[in-house]
């Protein structure tokens, strides 16, 4: 398994994105995905009947977070997959470049891939 294929399991193994900022809490959250937590969330309901969604805005991912702590974990997943999305056009197009060395230019498409990864950077 290469190192991309590692940071990509990471990845994919993780809560999924969208990750923000929690609305009242110094954590990250998925907005997207509710979850009962059975947490004693406030006195206008029972304990268990508040979720975190209600409360942070979201799923908790991290707790505790300083702000800018919080906003780098919470764009840490769009940014890792822009990061490998740049890698992986680079990799495919310098593994071409390598096995094939008797040929002048590589494929339009693999430049094209490489373009594209590189444009999200900007």
């Amino acid at each position: 398994m290469s190192r991309l294929d590692e940071i990509k399991a990471r990845l994919a193994a993780a809560t999924p994105a969208p990750w923000v900022p929690s609305k009242n809490y110094g954590g990250v959250v998925n907005p997207e995905l509710e979850t009962e937590c059975g947490c004693d969330h406030g006195p206008d309901k029972p304990m268990g009947e508040r979720t975190c969604t209600e409360v942070y805005g979201g799923r908790l991912v991290c707790e505790s977070c300083l702000r800018p702590d919080a906003e780098l974990i919470a764009h840490a997943p769009a940014d890792i997959a822009t990061l490998l999305r740049v890698a992986e056009a680079a990799e495919a197009l310098l593994t071409y470049l390598w096995t094939h060395e008797d040929e002048e230019y590589a494929p339009p498409q693999l430049w094209q891939a490489l373009a594209e990864a590189l444009e999200a950077l900007a």
